[in-house]
């Protein structure tokens, strides 16, 4: 998962072996190894100061390979605790 305190909207992105992206678009839309991203905050107009993303699997991924992590800061509305916090969990 990935925690920042401030409004800006950052999106938490996993690219799989093969190429494939988990990200906002394909939001609650099982990848080809078995990630989700099932929250996306602050999108829009910045709602909290405790925001967080997260992708997940239910179970260990399908693909074998590198998973490439990637946190994109697409909407900057503050100069604030501009810091985050990423999360990996395995197994």
């Amino acid at each position: 998962s990935d925690l920042w305190h401030n409004h800006d909207d950052l999106d938490l992105h996993i690219v799989e072996p093969g190429g494939y992206k988990i990200f906002y678009p394909n939001k609650r839309k099982i990848s080809p190894s078995g990630g989700m991203l099932d929250v996306d905050m602050n999108a829009g107009y910045g709602s909290t100061r405790d925001a967080v993303e997260n992708i997940f699997w239910t179970r260990n991924p399908t693909k074998n390979g590198k998973y490439k992590v990637i946190v994109n800061n697409f909407s900057k509305r503050e100069e604030t605790n501009s810091g985050f916090e990423i999360e990996i969990e395995y197994d």
